[in-house]
């Protein structure tokens, strides 16, 4: 992929309120697309993601944390104390040059900061407030007013569950898996909503929470449950076609038969070839609950003795769906990362070049426009604050000196 993608949302604009990574991820992945993004932050320290993740390293021996630079990239910096009364009134002079205004606070805070979706609206009736929170805002939920982050809202919502093993407890991924779900939930919503306000001159509230996000992965094990009352293991899939982990000699393959033909095949090749038209496994309901017993340890029986290559090349020369499990440094040494710009060095003012995750977005083949770097802190307070506040050199000077910017 060699061509760049115009920005598909250029002129789109977009005042970012948010920390940490949920919040920030959604207005990545719009920046990412060409919005105009504005980050605030507080004076003098900015967020708290500013110092964490791995550091990288530049030559001069000098070091960047990566926490921030990801979710942070393509966007210009604004330092606004949001505590101080001047604070609002910048606020409501920014809102009439803006689509869209994205929160990650407490739910609640805003509105007690007298930034809440009414006083906005007022200032400019066609703004979109995008509020993501762990459990919906105030009194949408039993549990709004409890904090939450990526460890409690994968326990809460049962996604903790299924990391558990048949001697092992349930464990935390590890991931920032709730946050980036959430952000690009937010972001969809948030992009229709700003939509909708084009179209119509009104703008709305866009409601995300961590919570709705990580249940909304679950749907299939939620029905099951529901609709057949079944609840199915963690590690297993409730399927009517064989799929799953294989352990060989030395590593794990996945395979998924998930057709007729490829449970043909793989029958064929574990030589259990009448397998497929046994009458434990003649229908949808007769192999979703036989599979377990009747056909999965034979195939795990077959691949017990071989090694990954020798599974692989089997089931992939007989056409069936099958990789390797891979380890992180596998997947970071892998040429696709590079040809789909999935993993790329940006250079860092004042640093050099340091590690970004690439974007998943391509569209006819296009790649998304380079990306530019986190910004240092503060560094468009001024030019922002003219040309979208109308702010004077005087006006930069006092809310300076009372330390609102």
């Amino acid at each position: 992929m060699s061509a760049t993608l115009p920005p598909l949302l250029a002129g789109m604009r977009v005042l970012d309120l948010t920390h940490v990574l949920a919040g920030p991820y959604c207005t990545m992945m719009l920046a990412d697309l060409g919005a105009d993004v504005v980050k605030v932050e507080r004076p003098g320290t900015g967020e708290s993601a500013r110092t964490r993740g791995p550091a990288a390293v530049g030559a001069d021996g000098t070091s960047v944390p990566t926490g921030f630079l990801g979710p942070n990239r393509n966007k210009r910096s604004l330092t606004l104390d949001l505590k101080q009364p001047e604070a609002k009134q910048i606020i409501a002079r920014l809102l009439p040059e803006f689509d869209l205004v994205v929160e990650n606070m407490s739910a609640g805070t805003m509105d007690k900061l007298g930034l809440g979706y009414d006083v906005l609206a007022a200032a400019n009736p066609s703004i979109v407030l995008a509020s993501i929170s762990g459990y919906g805002q105030p009194g949408t939920s039993p549990y709004w007013r409890q904090p939450s982050y990526g460890q409690i809202a994968e326990a809460l919502s049962g996604f903790s569950s299924r990391t558990a093993g048949a001697d092992s407890p349930p464990v935390f991924t590890g991931l920032g898996l709730s946050d980036i779900i959430t952000g690009t939930y937010a972001a969809f919503g948030a992009l229709a909503a700003v939509m909708h306000a084009r179209a119509t001159g009104r703008g709305s509230h866009v409601d995300v929470a961590q919570f709705d996000c990580l249940v909304s992965q679950l749907e299939r094990l939620l029905l099951y449950l529901d609709v057949q009352g079944v609840e199915v293991p963690p590690g297993n899939e409730r399927a009517w076609l064989p799929t799953g982990v294989l352990t060989t000699t030395d590593g794990h393959v996945m395979y998924a038969a998930i057709s007729e033909r490829f449970f043909h095949l793989i029958a064929g090749i574990v030589g259990r070839p009448e397998l497929p038209t046994d009458p434990r496994l003649a229908d949808t309901a007769q192999r979703e609950a036989n599979l377990p017993d009747v056909f999965l340890p034979v195939v795990r029986e077959w691949a017990r003795d071989k090694s990954t290559a020798e599974v692989l090349a089997m089931l992939t020369e007989a056409g069936v769906p099958v990789a390797p499990v891979r380890g992180i440094a596998d997947v970071l040494a892998d040429d696709n990362l590079t040809a789909r710009g999935m993993y790329v060095q940006v250079e860092h003012e004042g640093f050099g070049p340091a590690p970004y995750i690439g974007n998943p977005v391509k569209v006819g083949g296009a790649m998304l426009p380079p990306l530019r770097s986190a910004p240092p802190l503060g560094r468009d307070t001024d030019s922002v604050l003219k040309a979208l506040a109308d702010a004077s050199e005087d006006d930069l000077a006092g809310w300076r000196a009372q330390g609102v910017i």
